[in-house]
């Protein structure tokens, strides 16, 4: 055991470890660009990644109201392109790709 890490906890941050470094490596117009992460002091992981410039797509729905079909397949098929090319990865896991709360 190193630095007193449970091996629980030591086996989590070498995958958070893994995940990282092979989201960096993913390069797709449809995924945004991961730079680094890691866990901080108090042990909540976190990423660094590209900021993007523009609306959420519910603050995008509470402005404009209700999408045209046209609009949100069009918006959906950008999503599942960027899913596709992460789970095609041979480096990206599962958790790779897990919506937020």
């Amino acid at each position: 055991m190193t630095s007193g890490l449970s091996d629980a906890r030591f086996c989590e941050l070498w995958a958070l470890r893994r995940e990282i470094k092979a989201l960096r490596a993913l390069s797709h117009r449809n995924v945004v660009q991961i730079f680094d992460g890691g866990t901080t002091d108090d042990g909540q992981r976190f990423y660094a990644m590209e900021l993007l410039d523009g609306d959420t797509l519910a603050s995008l729905v509470h402005r404009a109201g209700p999408l045209h079909p046209k609009r949100a397949v069009a918006l959906i098929t950008q999503a599942a392109r960027g899913l596709g090319a992460v789970s095609a990865s041979p480096r990206c896991s599962t958790t790779s790709s897990r919506p937020s709360a």
